[in-house]
């Protein structure tokens, strides 16, 4: 499950597996991505897979006391990822290590971008298989403090409101990456002293805003302006799409409904989630499925009147779709929430 070390500066997850006296690390290992979903402190997310497959993911957390915190994520599958950023904070997003380029509202974001969440805006993020990616949170009244003696900046932070922003910014996301790992080994229980994770977390801000600065008008563009309004269909065609899954309304009758050809519709999930509408609605009525046979107190129905609910009348077809997806069958998905 650890990505293998390309370069320990451009793509590296933690060797170690950290136990309880790491004090404020937490490292868990997930076999749910619903599970996984509810481990970043303090936003709201919500995952739907893509690709087939169990799903295996890590996730480590990091508490560098009341003004920053570091999360590390992994996962095996594709995910679609939809996030409400945390109240009060900044997250900033760095990849890892992937395969393929993540895409945060549509703009791809490889080793090289930054991308910049305002405190309580919601985006998604689209993650590709086998990839691991970090995001740094941390306190805006904090951050604004030690950009004070920068106010362009402070003007670009106020001026995005709850919109994400993409930056291409090599020098400043290596920093991130290079800070984030030392900080986990200081705050580690093989620490050479006693890690002062308050001390920690002013460093690692200290740290960015002094590259933010460094950088800021001429190391650092920002990309993906022009992908805002083709993003911004897709979001909507998914919308549209999702209502009509629920709806029980012919996928064909989506693209009329929006004023998109079938063609543009195909291509803008096929570019969004590297998978097309059908596939997509299809994912998405077994994941409804499946939430609802993990939940202790859902429906007690038996799993074929679930499966009809979502329109899936052949048992064998509805049976080996979910077990491809999930990689589990559906009395596996029961048997463990009732466990």
């Amino acid at each position: 499950m650890i990505v293998e070390k390309q370069n320990k500066s451009m793509a590296w997850f933690p060797d170690e597996q950290w136990c309880a006296k790491a004090g404020g690390i937490i490292d868990q290992e997930f076999f749910d991505f619903d599970a996984q979903s509810d481990r970043l402190v303090g936003h709201d997310q919500d995952y739907l897979q893509l690709s087939d497959g169990r799903f295996h993911g890590r996730f480590v957390s990091c508490f560098l006391g009341a003004h920053a915190s570091l999360h590390i994520e992994y996962a095996n599958q594709a995910l679609s990822q939809s996030i409400g950023g945390a109240s009060g904070c900044y997250s900033l997003g760095v990849v890892l290590g992937a395969s393929e380029p993540f895409r945060a509202n549509g703009v791809e974001i490889d080793t090289g971008a930054i991308f910049v969440v305002p405190p309580q805006s919601a985006f998604h993020l689209f993650s590709p298989k086998h990839a691991s990616i970090l995001a740094c949170v941390v306190d805006k009244a904090a951050l604004d403090a030690r950009l004070a003696c920068a106010p362009q900046i402070l003007e670009w932070l106020d001026a995005l409101g709850t919109d994400l922003a993409c930056l291409r910014a090599p020098l400043l996301a290596e920093r991130l990456r290079q800070d984030a790992y030392s900080a986990l080994h200081a705050s580690g229980p093989d620490a050479v002293v006693d890690p002062q994770p308050e001390w920690i977390g002013r460093a690692l801000i200290d740290s960015f805003s002094a590259g933010l600065m460094l950088e800021w008008g001429s190391g650092i563009s920002m990309i993906g302006q022009e992908v805002h309004p083709r993003f911004a269909r897709f979001m909507t065609a998914r919308t549209t799409l999702d209502h009509a899954i629920q709806s029980e309304t012919p996928i064909h009758m989506v693209s009329d409904g929006i004023e998109m050809s079938k063609r543009s519709l195909q291509y803008a999930f096929s570019r969004e989630l590297s998978v097309g509408v059908s596939s997509y609605a299809l994912r998405a009525r077994l994941h409804a499925v499946r939430r609802t046979l993990a939940d202790p107190k859902g429906n007690p129905g038996s799993i074929g009147d679930l499966a009809a609910q979502q329109g899936f009348w052949s048992w064998s077809h509805f049976s080996k779709q979910y077990r491809q997806l999930f990689g589990e069958r559906p009395s596996e998905t029961k048997a463990r929430a009732t466990a």
